[in-house]
């Protein structure tokens, strides 16, 4: 009777199992929660279709169909970045940095800030580059430190601020900054050098400068222009 009695049971997760594969492979939606989380699945997932063919407006407007009914500051988050790169391929600078600025606000609103400093670090530098690009320094200063703030460093980071700092007359913050980048890894672009020797020549360490220009020379094997 006990024996009868498992083999019952085996019989009916057996059954279940099928049937719980035949729902998913009807609704795909089932596996979508697993893939997406709580993203709303068809628009989402639509939008990602649409982006990785280039159809930037399509793939918009389906994120923004997406986040109608997402509530999640984290899912908000990533959907705002979505359409940020969107608003790239559309060549709509200005577009982008206002849904990067809004995927930042979505994200101070999310509770578990610690598994947010990737996603900051990211988008801080994004915006920070999108603001280097528009010639606003100080805005794309701000967003690089708050990239930093929220490491890993990275020294293309640094480098970047370095020039920025450059830009604002700040020589010796410049010179920190190329300083740290090339304290990272062994190998360094020869433009780290010229950049500090620049940033040298400013603060009139003449040696300093004249040093950093005989290394990139070095590593280009021409004159530093």
């Amino acid at each position: 009777m006990i024996k009868n009695n498992i083999w019952g049971l085996i019989i009916a997760g057996i059954a279940l199992l099928i049937a719980l594969s035949v729902s998913v492979l009807d609704d795909p939606l089932g596996i979508s929660n697993l893939i997406f989380r709580n993203k709303p699945f068809f628009p989402f997932s639509d939008g990602l279709k649409y982006m990785d063919e280039g159809k930037y407006d399509l793939a918009i407007n389906k994120f923004n169909q997406a986040l109608k009914s997402q509530e999640d500051k984290r899912e908000r988050a990533e959907i705002y970045s979505y359409i940020a790169e969107c608003e790239l391929g559309l060549q709509n600078k200005t577009g982008a940095i206002e849904y990067y600025s809004k995927a930042i606000e979505a994200a101070n609103a999310y509770e578990e800030q610690f598994f947010m400093r990737h996603f900051y670090k990211e988008t801080h530098l994004k915006l920070g580059l999108l603001r280097f690009d528009a010639k606003d320094y100080q805005g794309a200063l701000e967003e690089f430190n708050k990239s930093i703030e929220h490491g890993p460093y990275e020294r293309e980071t640094y480098f970047i601020r370095g020039k920025t700092k450059a830009i604002l007359q700040d020589y010796q913050g410049a010179v920190d900054d190329y300083t740290v980048a090339l304290s990272y890894g062994i190998e360094h672009p020869p433009e780290y050098y010229e950049e500090r020797a620049l940033a040298y020549e400013k603060l009139d360490e003449k040696e300093k400068a004249r040093a950093d220009r005989e290394k990139a020379k070095e590593l280009t094997g021409k004159d530093p222009q």
